[in-house]
């Protein structure tokens, strides 16, 4: 993305494994986050039940079944959106696209992303006071 000049200048979210996050935490500076999925999980977004709904439309509709990645992939982007629409709601006229080019607009979509509260396919969204995603405890087992 360097080599393209691209400059992730509001949000750049991607689905990684934490073994790639730790090699190279130079090439993405301000990596955090962790998901767990599992197809017997029953979260539901505004599209889809759950991620294993989402995962059989994908096979109907494409022809691949995909997996956990297709799940982070898709949840990234509806994110992405609720967030936009979250900004947005009440704004008769807004600018956008000065928002993702200007300091005072890169502030506000950044405080309208820590207040936003979202129902996503791993659970309910919502930061705390750190930037955490706290919509839900960790699935986790021993």
């Amino acid at each position: 993305w360097r080599e393209n000049g691209c400059i992730p200048n509001v949000i750049w979210m991607t689905p990684s494994t934490w073994g790639w996050a730790d090699r190279n935490a130079d090439v993405v500076p301000f990596f955090q986050g962790g998901g767990q999925w599992h197809e017997v999980f029953d979260y539901s977004d505004d599209f889809f039940q759950s991620g294993k709904q989402l995962l059989e439309f994908n096979l109907q509709k494409f022809g691949y079944m995909g997996a956990y990645d297709m799940v982070v992939g898709y949840s990234i982007a509806i994110l992405f959106a609720q967030h936009l629409v979250s900004s947005y709601r009440i704004s008769d006229f807004p600018l956008v696209a000065e928002d993702f080019t200007s300091e005072t607009g890169y502030e506000k979509l950044r405080r309208d992303m820590l207040v936003l509260n979202a129902n996503t396919l791993f659970g309910p969204f919502s930061l705390n006071e750190y930037q955490r995603n706290v919509g839900r405890g960790a699935a986790g087992t021993q």
